[in-house]
């Protein structure tokens, strides 16, 4: 059997009562483990390559 351990560095403990800071402090602890660099954040997030895609008003329609 395996034994799998999560080990937590205290760095990475986020306070839910600020919502903007909990919300960039896991961005941060995101992209450090997959190695991505905070300059290549946003090269990260913006989906390059992809078509524009026509508006279609019944797809419009139904989400509302």
């Amino acid at each position: 059997m395996l034994d799998k351990r999560w080990i937590i560095e205290p760095l990475n403990i986020i306070d839910a009562t600020d919502t903007a800071a909990a919300t960039d402090k896991a961005e941060e602890i995101l992209l450090r483990i997959r190695g991505i660099a905070p300059d290549e954040a946003e090269a990260f997030f913006v989906a390059a390559g992809l078509p524009d895609v026509p508006e279609d008003p019944s797809l419009m329609t139904a989400a509302e």
